[in-house]
């Protein structure tokens, strides 16, 4: 048998994928993990590598084209605009990755946040340790049971947060371009076009992909349709909305309050001052951060990639085209 049989698959991990998942890489392959990589050391981790799984990293099509060894790409998580998709297609190679499996963490995040910027848990939190006890004779919060809910996108983690909603009594509407009326009403929600949608809602969840045709879904035209005194929710992707319209809304009270997840930029640029106002809450991209969660999107992602290296048609491909015969 000469050196080249004997070769094991070379997998190089931009990030950690946690343990389970990595383990089962280590069956298949020798794995290499970066720590906090720079652009030129994914470049030149990738240049050689069988397979390559990203999370939060970037892979261009420069690095793609650059990596002649390179048979899969997998992608911890369940969003791929870190991957340019069109180039690993057109060089045959699958992209792998994890959908449905963060969305009951992701929607009960969702859930979450609309319950703290309603209930003003961050107010009542920060005045309880100021000693401000007499500020519950003259705040209030507000009621959830009743309010109006609108999912932005109606894919696993959107259908999951209707679920929840309407488990805590809020009429569900919706916005999904591909889905039926009668598909959306078998998860409780009644389905309408997103301006309409958006008009009818108390509070706002953003659980759309991020394409070209959804960058900016939220700018100051949309957000002018609210009622005044929504809520805005965004879990997905930071570039769904306008931040500079956003925080012009809160800031004229148009919204009551704003909950990120996601930001445009991230790190996100902490002069910006949206994160000053007092109606803001952020989380640091962590809805999808439960042990449970994290474990099973190894997991999957490592049996992608390990079924392709094998030879085999994965599950989860997000250019599927590849394996179709050419002609």
């Amino acid at each position: 048998m000469n050196e080249s049989a004997q070769r094991l698959p070379e997998i190089v991990l931009t990030g950690p994928i946690f343990g389970p998942g990595t383990e089962l890489l280590r069956e298949v392959g020798s794995v290499r993990q970066l720590h906090q990589p720079t652009d030129a050391e994914i470049d030149a981790a990738v240049r050689g590598a069988d397979a390559a799984v990203v999370r939060i990293h970037r892979l261009t099509g420069d690095t793609i084209r650059a990596a002649e060894h390179l048979k899969v790409i997998g992608r911890f998580g369940v969003g791929i605009d870190n991957i340019d998709l069109e180039v690993a297609t057109d060089r045959g190679i699958p992209v792998v990755y994890t959908p449905g499996a963060n969305a009951q963490a992701v929607a009960e995040h969702a859930l979450a946040l609309t319950l703290a910027m309603l209930k003003r848990l961050v107010f009542w939190h920060h005045g309880l340790l100021a000693g401000n006890w007499e500020a519950r004779w003259t705040e209030h919060s507000d009621d959830v049971v009743g309010k109006t809910m609108c999912v932005v996108g109606l894919g696993n983690v959107g259908r999951h947060l209707a679920h929840l909603a309407a488990g805590v009594k809020m009429r569900v509407v919706g916005h999904a371009p591909l889905l039926t009326a009668r598909a959306a009403k078998q998860f409780g929600v009644e389905l309408m076009g997103l301006n309409e949608a958006l008009a009818a809602a108390d509070i706002v969840s953003l659980h759309a992909p991020l394409t070209p045709e959804t960058r900016g879904l939220i700018d100051a035209r949309r957000l002018q349709l609210l009622k005044p005194g929504a809520y805005l929710v965004n879990t997905a992707r930071g570039g769904l909305l306008d931040l500079d319209a956003v925080y012009n809304a809160l800031y004229r009270g148009h919204l009551a309050g704003v909950a990120l997840d996601v930001y445009p930029t991230e790190p996100p640029d902490l002069t910006h001052p949206l994160f000053r106002h007092p109606n803001f809450i952020g989380t640091p991209h962590c809805a999808h951060h439960t042990q449970t969660t994290m474990d099973n999107m190894g997991l999957i992602v490592a049996r992608e990639v390990a079924t392709v290296l094998r030879g085999e048609r994965p599950l989860f491909v997000a250019n599927p085209e590849v394996f179709e015969p050419a002609g």
